[in-house]
């Protein structure tokens, strides 16, 4: 019972600081799932599979997901296997995507933002939307959010902690409008079917 107690008061804190951190940094959403903030590229510059050049000062997407979102999967989820968990996970990201693609064509102009961005724990999701997938390199920051994931999981989905906890290395994704459309639309939509 005080191990039940302890989990509902980590959960809840974690999410009333989610819900803080979204406020402070003004994220938008895309749906439920999906939150975007807009940025400035700094950094070399990147030249991505489809010939598309970011260079410093280009308009960017970052991508963030949203963690009340999450803990209703739990919710609805705490009798189900961590399969169906990763299951509807993925389901929704890629049901974002698509929305997201959607709301770049009709809400931006051509070329306005170059790249799409974010960090997380997981590779397999990412690589089945088309982003282009690295871990990011040794030091303090992917310590952090290693240690950060880790404090998610068990915040939010205690049935997959034991089992990721092992693989938890954060990886930096990026994919460009142009790749967004043609993982939506394009030859490799059927891999949004699988999902549907």
């Amino acid at each position: 019972m005080f191990r039940s107690y302890a989990w509902r008061l980590l959960n809840t804190c974690y999410l009333s600081y989610d819900r803080a951190y979204r406020r402070l940094h003004r994220l938008e959403p895309v749906d439920d799932f999906l939150l975007i903030k807009r940025q400035y590229y700094q950094g070399d510059p990147r030249v991505f599979r489809d010939g598309t050049q970011v260079t410093e000062g280009d308009a960017i997407l970052v991508l963030h997901f949203n963690n009340d979102f999450m803990a209703r999967l739990h919710d609805r989820s705490e009798k189900t296997s961590s399969r169906r968990v990763v299951w509807s996970f993925g389901k929704a990201l890629i049901q974002s995507m698509a929305r997201l693609s959607e709301n770049l064509q009709t809400q931006t102009a051509p070329h306005e933002i170059k790249a799409i961005t974010g960090v997380t724990w997981f590779k397999t999701h990412g690589d089945k939307v088309g982003f282009e997938s690295h871990p990011l390199p040794a030091g303090w920051r992917r310590k952090l959010l290693h240690w950060h994931f880790r404090l998610l999981l068990l915040a939010l989905f205690p049935q997959l902690q034991a089992h990721q906890n092992g693989q938890l290395v954060p990886h930096q994704f990026w994919l460009t409008p142009a790749q967004l459309h043609n993982n939506v639309e394009g030859e490799r939509s059927h891999v949004a079917q699988r999902f549907s």
